[in-house]
């Protein structure tokens, strides 16, 4: 997310201040939404790991019983590798990949199936067909344990990916993109506070210049005096009777 905090600080207009405004609301929205969402990858990773760790031991487990039931059958019924090599057809296990979710993150997983019948049924008929049968079930078991570790470590993989890359995308809100936004609104706020605060000043000198305007062409509208002569007037009056 690339944002030219400079280019647009510089404008110091109230359009900037509320595009800026809303940037920072989503991006501290979406800060939440992802600091939630690496929260539950590190959760689901902790609990992979100590599932792995289960595996681990039970696959070291179920490996030595393999091993020792391995050996009870060379025991009892001779080397059969030679024998189960040339009857090989076609696998009886087989494992299949699908694709899970986990906080909106893609990963795979392995699942073990059969397929087909079991070319191995008959083996074992003349001798040491008991210990047979236990060995292919204590190796089919390792196997479920096998697939099941691969598909855990597989899923390790994935999330711990996911987990760096929303770690790095959070540091990135948290610590440059949030405080840039921050230092631009406030750059922007003190443009503004200094031009509102000079529009004020500037009216208040054009309303005074005004007052002083009036003051200077100040007219007297008072009412003038009239004075009103008439025949009664005593003053002057003597060319009126002796003329």
């Amino acid at each position: 997310m690339a944002l030219d905090i400079r280019g647009t600080a510089t404008k110091g207009n109230r359009e900037c201040f509320n595009v800026l405004t809303i940037k920072l609301k989503f991006a501290q929205k979406g800060y939440k939404l992802l600091k939630r969402k690496t929260d539950a990858l590190n959760l689901k990773l902790r609990v992979i790991c100590r599932e792995m760790l289960l595996a681990k031991f039970a696959v070291e487990e179920i490996m030595k019983d393999a091993f020792m039931s391995l050996a009870e059958v060379k025991f009892a019924a001779g080397n059969i590798a030679n024998y189960t090599l040339q009857n090989v057809a076609h696998a009886h296990i087989k494992v299949k990949s699908k694709t899970d979710y986990m906080a909106s993150v893609q990963y795979e997983t392995f699942e073990m199936f059969e397929s087909g019948s079991d070319t191995y049924e008959l083996t074992g008929l003349a001798r040491g067909g008991q210990h047979l049968a236990k060995l292919k079930k204590i190796y089919q078991r390792a196997i479920e344990f096998v697939v099941q570790l691969a598909s855990l470590q597989s899923c390790f993989t994935f999330l711990q990916t996911a987990v760096k890359t929303n770690e790095t995308r959070v540091k990135a809100l948290e610590f440059v993109l949030i405080p840039k936004i921050k230092r631009a609104l406030h750059y922007i706020g003190h443009m503004l506070e200094e031009m509102d605060r000079e529009e004020f000043h500037r009216l208040k000198m054009v309303k005074n210049k005004k007052k002083e305007l009036m003051g200077s062409h100040a007219i007297d509208v008072s009412e003038p005096e009239y004075e009103f002569i008439t025949i009664f007037n005593d003053e002057n009056d003597d060319w009126l009777l002796y003329r």
